[in-house]
Order: C-alpha cells, then sequence, then structure tokens
C-alpha cells in the first residue's frame, strides 16, 4: 500500500510538472495566450476571424514556449481558414509575425492567401456548375458528383478538362500534397472512382482509374474475393496470409471491369531478433470480377518475389497483367 500511495505521488508531481514546465522557462498560459489572440483579432480585423484548435508549439526546434499553433478562420465564411505558428506573448505588438521556415510572413498574409484559395474554388465550382451538382475541395482530394451515371469516354473528355482548368489555377489552389479526384454519381453516391493526380512541372496529369472502397456493393464483392483468396492460399500458397493492403483498378472504358491487387505476407518470415530486416510482403495475387454484376471471372498469382523488386517494376509487372486480362486502368 505505501509504495502505491509512493507512486501516485510521484505521478502526480510529475503531471504538475509537465503542466507547468513551460511556464517555469517564461511561457505565458494558453489562456493569457486566448486573451491576447482575441485582442488582436478584435483590433485587427473588427470579428471578421475566428479561431479554433488553440495548441502549445514548444518543441527543441523553436525552444520557445510562447509559440502556439492555431486555425484562425472567418466567422462568416469558415472555407476561408488556414493554420499557423505564432508567438502569442508578442502578437499585440509584433503586428501578428508568424513562424514560417525562411520566409517572414504575418497573420495578415495567411489570410490574404486562404482568401485568394477560396475565390479560385468558387470560381472552379462556378466553371463546371453544368457538368457537376456539387465540388468539394478536402485535404487529400476533390469530390465531383454528378447527376447522371456518365459514360466512359464522356468521362475522360471532362476530367481532361478539369484537370486542365486545375493547372490553370495551380498556384492559386496552394495543393501541394498529392490529391485524387473522386467521382460520385447517382448509382453510387458515396463514391464510385478514384482518380489519382500525379504531378511533374507544377501540371497534374491523370495516373490511372482506380474503383472506390465506397462503391455501391462493393463491400459484398470483397467479402467474397476474400474468401475466395483464403481457399486458394490454403491449398495452393499456405506460407502466404493476405496483408491488409490492396488496390482495386477500374477499366477506363468499361467502367465495371475491375481488378483487385491483394498483397501478401510470407509467414515464414521471422524479424525478431533478426540483424536484417526481410521484407514479408513477397506475394501480389489479382482478382478480376464485374461491378455491375458481381460476377468474380478469375484470379491468378501474379508473383512470389515481389520483395525483390522496386516500386516501379512492381507497378510495370501489375500493368502488364492486368492488361493482358483486359483492365485497362492506365
Amino acid at each position: 500500500m505505501r509504495i502505491v500511495i509512493i507512486l501516485g505521488i510521484c505521478l502526480f508531481v510529475l503531471v504538475i510538472l509537465a503542466k507547468g514546465f513551460t511556464r517555469l522557462v517564461g511561457g505565458i498560459s494558453k489562456k493569457q495566450a486566448s486573451n491576447n489572440l482575441v485582442q488582436y483579432l478584435t483590433r485587427e480585423y473588427k470579428g471578421e476571424l475566428n479561431f479554433k484548435n488553440l495548441n502549445r508549439f514548444f518543441n527543441s526546434g523553436n525552444m520557445n514556449p510562447n509559440m502556439f499553433s492555431v486555425r484562425i478562420y472567418n466567422a462568416d465564411k469558415p472555407e476561408i481558414e488556414f493554420y499557423c505558428h505564432i508567438n502569442l506573448k508578442t502578437i499585440l505588438e509584433d503586428g501578428g509575425i508568424t513562424m514560417s521556415g525562411l520566409d517572414v510572413k504575418t497573420i495578415n498574409d495567411y489570410y490574404l492567401e486562404a482568401i485568394k484559395r477560396y475565390d479560385t474554388r468558387q470560381a472552379i465550382k462556378r466553371i463546371f456548375k453544368t457538368e457537376f451538382s456539387l465540388i468539394v475541395f478536402n485535404n487529400n482530394s476533390i469530390d465531383l458528383t454528378t447527376d447522371v451515371n456518365v459514360e466512359s469516354e464522356a468521362l475522360q473528355l471532362l476530367l481532361n478538362k478539369f484537370i486542365t482548368r486545375l493547372n490553370y489555377f495551380y498556384d492559386d489552389l496552394d495543393i501541394y500534397s498529392d490529391i485524387a479526384l473522386i467521382i460520385k454519381t447517382p448509382n453510387h453516391p458515396e463514391g464510385f472512382i478514384e482518380v489519382p493526380l500525379e504531378v511533374y512541372d507544377n501540371k497534374w496529369s491523370m495516373s490511372c482509374f482506380m474503383l472506390s472502397d465506397k462503391a455501391t456493393n462493393f463491400n459484398i464483392i470483397e467479402s467474397r474475393i476474400k474468401r475466395d483468396l483464403i481457399k486458394y492460399l490454403e491449398q495452393s500458397q499456405p506460407n502466404f496470409e493476405i496483408y491488409d493492403s490492396k488496390k482495386v483498378y477500374l477499366d477506363k472504358n468499361a467502367l465495371s471491369r475491375a481488378a483487385s491487387v491483394q498483397y501478401l505476407s510470407d509467414k515464414t518470415v521471422n524479424n525478431e531478433g533478426t540483424v536484417k530486416y526481410q521484407n514479408p510482403l513477397k506475394g501480389v495475387y489479382a482478382t478480376y470480377f464485374d461491378l455491375e454484376t458481381g460476377h468474380i471471372y478469375k484470379g491468378e498469382l501474379i508473383t512470389t518475389k515481389n520483395d525483390k523488386i522496386s516500386y516501379d517494376e512492381e507497378l510495370v509487372l501489375i500493368k502488364k497483367t492486368l492488361q493482358a486480362e483486359g483492365v485497362l486502368a492506365w
């Protein structure tokens, strides 16, 4: 009992020290930081801006206990928002200078960029209001909703047109991460096609067509694919098991023909206590099916030596195998 009490006291002291450490090294409290930010935004923007997700951003990189991360947004149009790191002890004196790598930027600089980004997105929505009933910009994707079930040729032309417009606004869109276009249709309102975009020289281009895991009835087909694959592995490849990673490619020309490419792990590989790591993901298996009918018509083992090839070589192998079966996703 005495040991438990001592441990409890030590834990309590550690919690107090953790909470108070930044105060001990000169940092203002989170409450004071919030008050300072409220005063600044009120003084400079007269209620136009608000904020959320205020957290202390003290680390070995900045060594400043007064640095906070915060998301600031327009009170009337919350879509106009930006995230920044700022010294909230000095904000009322320094005019809102933020921590932004080598650049000196102010809150107002971020705000103007956010406005431009919002206006650009609204312009794209207006341009394509006839083709898409709803366009939603997310962090890593753009949702494109149509009111009709488009045919493959018309869809490819439309997507090329949309990507051309994205490239025209490339700088103003301020998107610097990998993104994908998510096509939603009346038959697949939660998601039908995913089109990853590749970037080269500040230009986006279509990579391939992939089936969304939210496509209508795909979960039913997926469970049958998994059942059949488990049976196949037990009978023909007992050293392999299903790994939690797969890609489902969709034929561009027949938006129902698809291939589920599943990665397989070698159960005989044991990396515990070994000096050199061995990649257990040696197998790749493809299952071909028709999305509309739910018919699974073929399965084949693409390779058992995927650990010996590069990512680019793997992609070439998958592409060649699927194209031979008529799944032209690229």
